[in-house]
């Protein structure tokens, strides 16, 4: 309990952090909140996604259903971090309905086991890990969430606007998937087609999609993005899907390997804070 809630306020405390606070506002648990970003975060650090649990998923357990705008005033306080990990365990411990997997539900664990699982290999053993992945290293830094903090709700009204560009019938609107990504990508002439080596290709913008899924180890993504690149890019798997965080991790991906005429030689040595903006001003244009 005591080092679950070192975890929380460490966490919880990155936004007064990256906006310098001192003193209650940092190191007090009882006035922190863990807002919606911080358990993105968290769940990513502590490797809780899977492709059968997505963070997409994983969330909702934390802070149930509410609308999409909201999402950047929603927080959570210590019992309800405590009640998300409850219901994660339930639903990592349920078992499948599929007839065919009976005889694999038996070596399920109780839900008291994944519990301790989840608070001990994951939360415990992970949460003050370097992430293995630089460029997440630096998206989760202050430079970078600072910057972020000034497009956080245009940047999603985009992203609610393209997420909806598939109308299958079994499409998710709630993700994106690659097809809407690259669909985005091309409306707003982010994808260069001149074959300059240094140029954002579509290769390396479903390359950047797949690699901000949180369900994935890098080995794992690397497998999954050189298996079902088809085509110009476009084409993918059809239950490759991210949330917001993922989706602009996904951009500032994009970033780093796209080029810009005007700056030229500039926009190459800036850091990955000031290219997230100048390419995001290109997005929302």
């Amino acid at each position: 309990y005591v080092k679950l809630r070192a975890v929380f306020k460490y966490y919880a405390a990155e936004d007064e952090r990256e906006a310098g606070a001192e003193g209650p506002a940092v190191f007090d648990a009882h006035s922190l909140r863990l807002s919606l970003k911080e358990l993105w975060h968290l769940c990513q650090v502590c490797a809780l996604a899977s492709p059968k649990l997505p963070l997409g998923h994983i969330d909702r357990l934390f802070v149930g259903e509410r609308a999409p705008m909201d999402e950047a005033q929603m927080t959570l306080d210590f019992p309800d971090f405590l009640s998300g990990l409850v219901r994660l365990a339930l639903v990592r411990s349920r078992p499948p309905f599929s007839p065919e997997m009976a005889e694999a539900a038996k070596l399920r664990p109780s839900p008291r086991e994944s519990l301790e699982e989840i608070v001990e290999l994951h939360i415990l053993a992970l949460a003050e890990r370097e992430d293995g992945d630089a460029f997440r290293r630096e998206f989760w830094g202050a430079a970078v969430q600072a910057r972020l903090e000034a497009y956080w709700f245009p940047l999603k009204a985009v992203f609610d606007k393209w997420k909806r560009a598939d109308r299958s019938a079994d499409a998710d609107d709630r993700t994106m998937s690659v097809r809407e990504f690259c669909a985005l990508l091309k409306a707003k002439e982010l994808v260069d087609y001149s074959e300059l080596p240094e140029a954002l290709t579509m290769a390396e913008a479903v390359a950047a999609f797949y690699a901000s899924q949180s369900a994935l180890d890098e080995e794992k993504r690397a497998v999954v993005a050189g298996n079902f690149f088809a085509g110009d890019g476009a084409e993918g798997r059809a239950d490759a899907e991210l949330i917001y965080i993922e989706f602009v991790e996904a951009v500032g991906r994009c970033a780093l390997k796209s080029v810009d005429e005007d700056l030229g030689p500039e926009y190459e040595a800036m850091p990955l804070a000031e290219r997230m903006v100048v390419f995001l001003n290109k997005l929302l244009r």
